[in-house]
């Protein structure tokens, strides 16, 4: 990667993350209780009220993860895991630090059978853009995976 596009790739991440913490999503710890922050719990998914959630819901759906129909409500715990084992696979959601108080929250891109290669990761943007830029393994805090493909 040429120096333009890392940092490119670092302002785009910087900016992501303002864009999370600012809005105080990726601040909510969840049901969990694995430590890893999950975005608020809202009336409905698909209402447009939490975009980060609709737009992780909306990938995992389009991948055949089970998810809640149309306006039930989504709540994380209830469709995802803790990966364990630290192998992210491709479509978990990938939590890390990015230099400021907040984790960032990312979709892993790629599978990557490698544990010393970064992980790539797919972020979203506000205008319905998406950042894909590599994550160090030791910036990585967790993974949450879908529990299965519906039926």
């Amino acid at each position: 990667m040429t120096k333009v596009a890392v940092q490119a790739v670092s302002w785009a991440a910087l900016f992501l993350s303002f864009v999370i913490s600012s809005s105080a999503q990726m601040a909510y710890l969840g049901e969990g209780g694995d430590g890893l922050p999950r975005p608020k719990t809202t009336p409905t998914v698909l209402d447009g009220s939490d975009e980060l959630s609709e737009w992780f819901a909306f990938h995992w759906a389009a991948e055949g993860y089970m998810m809640p129909n149309w306006k039930d409500i989504f709540r994380w715990d209830a469709y995802l895991d803790k990966v364990t084992d630290g192998h992210p696979k491709k479509f978990d959601a990938c939590y890390y630090n990015d230099g400021t108080e907040y984790l960032a929250c990312g979709m892993v891109y790629e599978d990557s059978g490698n544990n010393n290669e970064p992980v790539v990761v797919m972020n979203p943007m506000p205008g319905s853009m998406i950042i894909i830029h590599p994550v160090k393994r030791e910036m990585i805090v967790g993974y949450l995976r879908p529990k299965g493909k519906a039926n």
